[in-house]
């Protein structure tokens, strides 16, 4: 569970995704907006990537997941990946 208080700001692309909705179902404090980089912040100095397999493939295969992350690691002290799915190799079937 998450702790009363706790202030998540979320990127507004990921509100399909449902999580936002499972954060307030947890207790926190979910604010949607358009983030700069990044798809959650969590306080001043952490940023959060989520990016599902089928996602990171896509991004791989453009040449944009070096500048995402590029853009993640200039922009906080504590940048994170985190990729979701089944079958990395496979490509999330």
């Amino acid at each position: 569970m998450v702790a009363a208080g706790i202030r998540i700001l979320v990127d507004v692309h990921e509100q399909r995704s449902g999580i936002p909705g499972l954060l307030e179902e947890l207790g926190a404090e979910v604010e949607l907006l358009s983030l700069p980089a990044g798809d959650y912040a969590l306080g001043d100095d952490t940023l959060v990537e989520r990016k599902a397999v089928l996602d990171l493939h896509s991004a791989v295969r453009r040449g944009h997941l070096w500048a995402q992350l590029a853009k993640l690691r200039a922009g906080c002290a504590f940048p994170y990946l985190l990729v979701e799915g089944r079958d990395l190799d496979g490509g999330g079937r």
